[in-house]
């Protein structure tokens, strides 16, 4: 009997989580490089979502635009970019301040995910719960893996 890996989040790998992810961030609000790491289930996995972002955006037409650091900040070099993220960022309606940084408190995405609180990583496939809070250079998510989700049901 052939037996069929079920089409749920489950089965994702973490480069689908993140693509998963990446093309729910609303237009004018950003994301950091670990937010969505945490998110699809390796909060130490900040590097790895640059590089689905680097080989993958035009492919699967991610909005790569919407994805910074954990300062505020573009990523991108000068004439490398930086320039057409922050055009496109602005069309967007997100604001720079004089050092080019973005506001977390009015544009960081978080969905139905509130920073202080915990929040299910269920729908990523992930038997654990998330907790964002802010760190001295931004958002940090903690994330605590639980062997039983039923108990915050």
């Amino acid at each position: 009997m052939k037996t069929t890996r079920p089409r749920t989040s489950e089965a994702f790998s973490f480069t689908q989580r993140v693509k998963q992810i990446i093309k729910k961030i609303p237009r004018g609000k950003v994301a950091t490089y670990g937010q969505i790491a945490a998110y699809a289930g390796n909060p130490r996995a900040a590097r790895q979502v640059v590089w689905i972002l680097n080989s993958s955006s035009r492919k699967d037409k991610l909005p790569w635009h919407r994805v910074i650091n954990r300062n505020g900040k573009i990523s991108l070099k000068a004439n490398h970019g930086y320039e057409i993220q922050k055009v496109m960022l602005r069309k967007e309606g997100v604001k720079f301040d004089k050092n080019d940084m973005i506001d977390f408190e009015r544009y960081l995405w978080t969905s139905h995910f509130q920073v202080g609180t915990g929040f299910s990583l269920r729908e990523h496939g992930l038997n654990a719960v998330a907790i964002l809070k802010y760190g001295g250079t931004g958002i940090l998510p903690v994330i605590i893996c639980l062997r039983n989700l039923a108990l915050l049901t």
